[in-house]
């Protein structure tokens, strides 16, 4: 009861009591011990039972709690777990970069193979149609080879005698057709205007030519015939010898030869010169021999000569007009077109084309032209100051007086060109005919009296609104014969 009594006021009472009853009391050796001002009898193996265990709790005491020792080793593993977290949460915005990279370049090699899926079809497409296009000109050329007739080369000598016979018959037709308004020095070129269906509507080229002479008509009136001229062959020039491949074509038929023709220039065929003009004469022939072709000459000459005779109408007497058209349709129109035929469809590369200042107004000084005089010599200039006679540049234009008061007035006809088609190297171009070029001398006071500067290539819109001051003219003497006659027999 005793050491009951101990034990529950004192713990380590209570742990002797526990050891002693634990190891009992036999061991002889008695330790005497104080605890609480007590003395208790302690076997041997008590006391070291009790030093081990006193040992045991000051360890205890010493080492820190199972709290602290946990905060301890948890110490660097929430250190390590939070840059953990910090590391996982920076993958996983770099994943989410890349993945949003490999989703837009997903995107543009989508795009990139949709855009070549395109382009393989328009490449498809493009070689498909090159192959029909080749087919459609293997096709026309057979058809061509097969329905042309015997190709014919004329020489230059029979295109140019043509053409100078196609200027002769143009002169004469408006000489024996237009006698009363040449002579008639009171009617001036705008009856032709008048005369005309919608003279409001924008000129033509060949009406523009008549237009330029409105203005200040008294100093034109020996230019009438020339003037006529002028305007006829401009009329030609536009309508017949200047179309492309034939006359007998409608513009779609002509635009489908151009194409082919273009393609065959290309770098695809690689078509060279001589193949291409045989091509293209083979052509041409073949449509003005074919049945198809041919029975719309009679029409295309029948409006060819109602739209010339409609524009000089109000040069033309108002009785025998039948004739006076049959007359157009036979002695200008039909050579024309005869001549047209054999240019257009020859291997020769033929070419009608006027001077560089056919553009200008009439009045201006050669002078004052771009490179005029130089180019005198190239051109076939007839003077109105000499009677009509052929200008000569080496006695005419010998001084530079002469030079300063040449004048210029208009183109009558355009010169013909021409260039031979050989293998290998282009030939040079030759002149077969002149551009044919009107002019006059001024007198000695006019070129003073004119201030104005070079002027611009005209505006048909705006020739008779703006006109130049003129040179004088000298009249010839069978202008004052006819002047005479018209005095004394009224």
């Amino acid at each position: 009861m005793f050491w009951l009594q101990m034990a529950e006021k004192n713990p380590l009472k209570l742990l002797v009591l526990q050891l002693v009853l634990k190891l009992g009391t036999r061991t002889p050796v008695v330790l005497l011990c104080k605890i609480s001002g007590q003395q208790i009898r302690v076997p041997p193996v008590v006391r070291i039972a009790i030093r081990k265990r006193l040992i045991v709790n000051l360890k205890l005491q010493r080492r820190p709690s199972t709290s602290a020792r946990a905060t301890c080793r948890n110490a660097p593993t929430t250190a390590r777990a939070q840059h953990s977290t910090e590391r996982c949460a920076e993958i996983e915005k770099h994943y989410t970069n890349i993945s949003n990279l490999n989703k837009e370049l997903r995107n543009q090699l989508e795009r990139g193979q949709a855009a070549l899926t395109s382009l393989q079809d328009q490449l498809a497409e493009s070689e498909a149609r090159g192959a029909v296009l080749q087919q459609h000109l293997e096709e026309a050329s057979n058809t061509i080879f097969r329905l042309r007739p015997q190709r014919q080369e004329c020489t230059e000598s029979e295109i140019e005698e043509d053409y100078r016979k196609l200027i002769s018959l143009v002169k004469n037709w408006v000489n024996a057709n237009c006698e009363s308004f040449l002579d008639d020095d009171l009617i001036g070129f705008d009856a032709i205007r008048s005369r005309r269906i919608g003279a409001d509507a924008h000129p033509e080229t060949f009406e523009a030519i008549t237009l330029q002479f409105q203005s200040k008509f008294n100093h034109w009136i020996e230019a009438k015939e020339h003037v006529l001229v002028a305007a006829v062959m401009r009329y030609l020039f536009d309508r017949i010898l200047d179309q492309c491949f034939s006359v007998l074509l409608r513009s779609e038929e002509r635009d489908f030869l151009v194409t082919i023709q273009n393609s065959m220039e290309n770098m695809d065929l690689q078509k060279d010169l001589l193949t291409i003009r045989n091509w293209r004469s083979d052509t041409v022939t073949a449509v003005n021999s074919h049945e198809s072709f041919t029975k719309r000459y009679p029409m295309i000459l029948q409006e060819l000569t109602k739209e010339l005779y409609n524009f000089l109408q109000g040069a033309l007497p108002a009785e025998h007009g039948e004739s006076i058209m049959s007359s157009l349709y036979k002695d200008v129109i039909g050579p024309a077109l005869a001549l047209a035929q054999k240019t257009q469809s020859a291997p020769t590369i033929w070419a009608f084309r006027y001077s560089d200042y056919s553009n200008y107004q009439p009045g201006e000084f050669g002078s004052r032209l771009p490179n005029f005089l130089n180019n005198i010599k190239d051109y076939r200039c007839i003077n109105m100051s000499n009677r009509g006679k052929r200008l000569k540049p080496a006695t005419d234009l010998a001084t530079k007086e002469q030079q300063e008061n040449l004048v210029y007035v208009l183109d009558i006809s355009p010169g013909l060109y021409c260039q031979r088609v050989t293998a290998g190297d282009s030939p040079s171009v030759s002149t077969i005919s002149q551009p044919v070029l009107l002019v006059i001398f001024a007198a000695n006071d006019a070129h003073m009296n004119t201030q104005h500067d070079i002027s611009e290539p005209a505006n048909s819109e705006t020739v008779d609104q703006n006109p130049k001051p003129l040179p004088a003219r000298p009249d010839s003497k069978s202008r004052v014969l006819v002047k005479t006659a018209k005095r004394i027999f009224g």
